[in-house]
């Protein structure tokens, strides 16, 4: 089987060129620099002559047949590469680093093959690490004991990825290693040894990649569960102490008012205030909008995202934007506007002016023209002290965004506090914001727990948690912009997303076996009796790990206001590889009858070697046919 894997693995490593890895470039770059300098690389630590060679070996390697060139002798900036990576932990570069410092003579290409060669190390430990968890979960001779650990080494975009320089590699290697100790840990009861494997590894998953750091929160649970085996005790009181440390634990991650509908801009620098606040001198009603800005200067903004609204009817047409605004000093600036996306603008652009703001309520507003096609649209509204300020709070209220041009002389008259609807120089509009007048509030997550988390995860934990509440904006889109992507990339996404498999049939075979595995599962889930017991808190904590996992790939995009966000790829679910691999071998085999378990398990793996074959042609054909560098 690790024989199977090796092959596997050094087939995929020479069949992509170089550099055709999903930010291989970057990802080796950091590897080098730890090699080649002492110390650990920051950023803004690129080496410009290992930049013009490595980006000279991309040109020559058609890499940039459908992207502008870089210059390679320019000496005003580092030659670009790609995005960096040195904001990642160094555990994987580290590992990596290691042969190439015994090859600094050697030119990138071949070094880049030996960092690969890493990597193809970690894809055959990760089998043999599944192999290890499957035989603590079953009896010797079953079928499972050889069926995940294969179609785990056969499974294609797996392989792509695992021979290449990236620390995800490392993230699923580290978490395998990890999941095995758990279920051992869980199956044979506590000692030393285990529980120092566990939280060994899960330690190590946090200096590898944030993708795997959910093993550090796994490793106590998975050392509980496990005494609780040990000690023969009743589930039921597990769950309610779970569930009672979880209970008093949200109190000291959240807090309640901040404004339901709005989101917080800057995670930079987080408001520790609630962003709703209760004013006598709201125009309407008891609330306002609060922006924070403490003493020394910062930026604060609140943005409103519009849902369930026709973006196709508002674009290329004008829009009036307003609101009720006033602060606690007379010297803070305040901009208002709106930031909008269209099919070619990755990053949504802002349409933004500077308005008055007093010391009493005085309302402002702009007339804006959307372009043709938009696709995205928020309301935006920002407070800006200059360095060396005092501290400023600023509040607002009665925002508003109209389809139309509208006075801008004239504020309107809402026909109730919620300020949904109303008259405006003598017409009627409706006001195409949720919660304009911040009478409605919803939870918030903690500054210090947001501060602490955001340098950490690359993205701002309280706006996707903000995000998870807002229902109405998320779920229309979360089939296809977040659930697809990620299930679909399990079979046919490779290098760097770019090459995919022609034939949609392998896209509509996997989603049926998916289904059915899933069901599959849930039969056997509901059908254990007696002779299950002994592995179900195992299996209960392998499920709590595959779901776990597969939430954070599938809300990686959030909180969608109109950033590049990342697409939420399979790879991301990799770390939980021997769980996703599991519930699809197990939950197809748990659908037959027991006399055609093993020829059903044969079946599947055979469709994976075919499967190859097709990814392997696929893959061949798009770089002998790819064109000439512009």
């Amino acid at each position: 089987m690790l024989l199977i894997a090796l092959c596997q693995g050094a087939l995929y490593l020479c069949l992509l060129p170089p550099w055709q890895h999903y930010d291989e470039p970057t990802h080796f770059e950091y590897a080098w620099l730890i090699a080649n300098r002492p110390g650990l690389p920051h950023a803004g630590d690129e080496d410009q002559a290992m930049r013009r060679d490595l980006a000279a070996s991309m040109l020559a390697r058609r890499f940039y047949w459908n992207l502008e060139q870089p210059r390679l002798l320019t000496d005003t900036g580092p030659i670009d590469v790609g995005v960096t990576e040195l904001g990642h932990p160094p555990g994987y570069y580290l590992l990596v680093s290691l042969p190439l410092r015994l090859a600094r003579h050697l030119d990138l290409e071949s070094q880049l093959y030996l960092a690969r060669g890493v990597s193809l190390l970690l894809f055959v430990l990760t089998v043999a690490f599944a192999a290890g968890t499957l035989r603590e979960l079953t009896p010797p001779g079953h079928d499972l004991r050889w069926a995940v650990p294969l179609a785990i080494a056969l499974l294609p975009p797996f392989a792509d990825l695992m021979t290449a320089v990236n620390n995800d590699v490392g993230a699923v290697a580290v978490f395998s290693l990890f999941l095995w100790g758990a279920v051992r840990t869980i199956r044979q009861g506590l000692g030393w040894r285990r529980v120092a494997w566990v939280f060994g590894t899960a330690l190590l998953a946090v200096a590898t990649k944030n993708t795997a750091a959910l093993a550090l929160a796994l490793a106590p649970l998975a050392c509980l569960v496990a005494f609780w085996t040990q000690r023969g005790w009743r589930w039921r009181w597990l769950v309610v102490g779970v569930a009672t440390a979880l209970a008093l634990a949200l109190p000291l991650l959240f807090g309640w008012g901040d404004a339901a509908y709005w989101y917080r801009g800057n995670p930079q620098a987080v408001q520790a205030e609630a962003t709703r606040a209760t004013t006598p001198q709201a125009p309407l009603g008891q609330h306002a909008l609060q922006l924070m800005v403490p003493a020394g200067g910062a930026n604060q903004m609140l943005l409103s995202p519009l849902a369930g609204v026709s973006l196709q009817r508002l674009g290329g047409q004008p829009v009036t934007v307003g609101a009720w605004v006033w602060a606690d000093t007379p010297d803070a600036t305040a901009y208002l506007g709106v930031a909008y996306k269209t099919p070619s603008t990755p990053w949504a652009a802002l349409q933004q002016r500077q308005v008055a703001i007093s010391t009493v309520p005085t309302f402002v507003a702009l007339t804006l023209d959307l372009p043709p096609q938009t696709m995205y649209l928020h309301y935006q509204i920002s407070l800006h002290t200059p360095a060396g300020a005092a501290a400023t709070r600023m509040f607002a209220d009665g925002m508003v965004l109209a389809e139309g041009a509208f006075p801008l002389d004239q504020a309107p008259r809402f026909d109730d506090s919620r300020a949904t609807a109303g008259i405006w120089a003598g017409r009627s509009f409706a006001n195409l914001l949720r919660n304009p007048s911040a009478d409605a509030g919803w939870p918030r997550l903690r500054a210090v727990v947001d501060r602490l988390l955001v340098r950490y995860i690359h993205r701002s934990p309280a706006q996707s948690i903000a995000a998870l509440f807002d229902v109405w904006r998320v779920a229309p889109i979360f089939f296809s912009a977040m659930l697809l992507p990620a299930t679909d990339s399990f079979v046919q996404s490779f290098a760097w997303s770019n090459v995919r498999l022609r034939d949609p049939i392998w896209l509509y075979l996997s989603r049926y076996l998916a289904l059915l595995a899933l069901l599959g599962g849930l039969r056997w889930l509901l059908s254990r009796r007696s002779a299950g017991l002994a592995l179900r808190p195992a299996a209960l904590f392998l499920l709590l790990v595959g779901l776990l996992i597969w939430a954070n790939t599938l809300l990686r995009p959030l909180p969608l206001l109109g950033e590049l966000y990342v697409v939420p790829a399979a790879r991301y679910t990799y770390p939980a590889i021997i769980v996703s691999l599991l519930a699809l071998v197990g939950g197809w085999r748990a659908l037959w009858g027991a006399r055609w378990r093993t020829s059903v398990t044969f079946g599947l793996i055979v469709g994976l070697i075919i499967l190859n074959g097709v990814s392997i042609q696929t893959i061949w054909w798009f770089y002998q046919t790819l064109p000439p560098v512009r």
